[in-house]
C-alpha cells in the first residue's frame, strides 16, 4: 500500500490495487498518519509525508504510466 500513496489515489483504489479490503487500508492510513509518515484525511488522497519506496519494492508491484508522473505542487 506504501507504494501506491502517491496523493491521488483515494482509499478505495489503493485498496483495489493493493487487493485488500478498504477498511484494512483505511486502518494503515490512519496508523501512518499517526505515525506522521502519511498526511490522511478522509475522503481525500492520502500523501506520503516520507516520500521513499525501497527500490526492491517497485518490483512488487505493477505501476501504471500515469502513476509514474511526478505530481505538481
Amino acid at each position: 500500500m506504501w507504494i501506491m500513496i502517491d496523493g491521488r489515489r483515494k482509499r478505495e483504489e489503493i485498496a483495489a490495487a493493493a487487493k485488500v479490503t478498504p477498511q484494512g487500508a483505511g486502518q494503515f492510513l490512519i496508523r501512518g498518519a499517526a505515525l506522521g509518515l502519511i498526511e490522511y484525511e478522509k475522503g481525500k488522497p492520502p500523501r506520503r509525508l516520507l516520500d521513499y519506496v525501497p527500490p526492491d519494492w517497485l518490483s512488487l508491484v505493477e505501476i501504471s504510466p500515469e502513476a509514474e508522473e511526478i505530481p505538481s505542487a
